[in-house]
Protein backbone atom coordinates (compact mmCIF):
# COMPACT_ATOMS: atom_id res chain seq x y z
CA UNK A 1 0.00 0.00 0.00
CA UNK A 2 1.20 3.77 -0.93
CA UNK A 3 1.73 6.15 1.78
CA UNK A 4 2.10 9.95 0.76
CA UNK A 5 5.78 10.19 1.06
CA UNK A 6 5.71 7.33 -1.99
CA UNK A 7 3.70 10.01 -4.11
CA UNK A 8 4.63 13.82 -5.30
CA UNK A 9 3.36 16.01 -7.05
CA UNK A 10 3.80 16.23 -10.80
CA UNK A 11 4.04 12.04 -10.58
CA UNK A 12 2.10 10.70 -13.19
CA UNK A 13 -0.41 7.92 -11.66
CA UNK A 14 -3.06 5.03 -12.45
CA UNK A 15 -5.68 5.53 -10.13
CA UNK A 16 -9.10 3.30 -9.82
CA UNK A 17 -11.85 6.30 -10.54
CA UNK A 18 -15.50 6.44 -8.66
CA UNK A 19 -13.74 5.77 -5.33
CA UNK A 20 -12.14 2.84 -6.51
CA UNK A 21 -15.29 1.11 -8.17
CA UNK A 22 -14.35 2.52 -12.14
CA UNK A 23 -12.04 1.80 -14.49
CA UNK A 24 -8.44 2.86 -13.59
CA UNK A 25 -7.18 5.99 -15.59
CA UNK A 26 -4.18 7.75 -15.44
CA UNK A 27 -3.25 11.53 -14.34
CA UNK A 28 -0.39 13.54 -12.89
CA UNK A 29 -0.58 14.55 -9.52
CA UNK A 30 -1.04 18.42 -8.54
CA UNK A 31 -1.61 17.56 -4.71
CA UNK A 32 -0.83 15.06 -1.90
CA UNK A 33 -2.68 15.89 1.20
CA UNK A 34 -2.56 13.73 4.91
CA UNK A 35 -5.92 14.29 4.65
CA UNK A 36 -8.04 15.13 1.55
CA UNK A 37 -11.57 14.07 3.39
CA UNK A 38 -12.64 12.27 6.46
CA UNK A 39 -9.02 11.74 7.68
CA UNK A 40 -7.98 9.97 4.96
CA UNK A 41 -4.50 10.46 2.88
CA UNK A 42 -5.02 11.46 -0.94
CA UNK A 43 -4.30 13.52 -3.95
CA UNK A 44 -5.65 15.70 -6.65
CA UNK A 45 -4.25 14.91 -10.12
CA UNK A 46 -5.48 15.98 -13.67
CA UNK A 47 -6.06 13.35 -16.55
CA UNK A 48 -3.35 12.81 -18.67
CA UNK A 49 -3.87 14.80 -22.06
CA UNK A 50 -6.64 16.90 -21.01
CA UNK A 51 -6.50 20.47 -20.70
CA UNK A 52 -10.54 20.86 -19.55
CA UNK A 53 -10.43 22.35 -15.66
CA UNK A 54 -13.38 19.37 -16.04
CA UNK A 55 -10.23 17.19 -15.52
CA UNK A 56 -9.48 17.59 -12.42
CA UNK A 57 -10.01 15.21 -10.23
CA UNK A 58 -9.68 13.92 -6.61
CA UNK A 59 -8.37 10.41 -5.06
CA UNK A 60 -7.73 8.85 -1.53
CA UNK A 61 -4.77 7.23 -1.87
CA UNK A 62 -5.84 3.46 -2.02
CA UNK A 63 -7.47 4.07 -4.94
CA UNK A 64 -3.80 4.38 -6.35
CA UNK A 65 -2.83 1.55 -7.95
CA UNK A 66 0.83 2.92 -9.17
CA UNK A 67 3.14 5.27 -9.29
CA UNK A 68 4.10 5.37 -13.03
CA UNK A 69 6.50 7.83 -13.13
CA UNK A 70 8.16 9.87 -10.76
CA UNK A 71 8.71 13.50 -11.52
Amino acid sequence: MLTINDVKQGDTVKVRSSFGGGPVVTGVVSGVFADIKRGYPGIDYKLNGCEDPASERWAYLDQVDEVVKNK
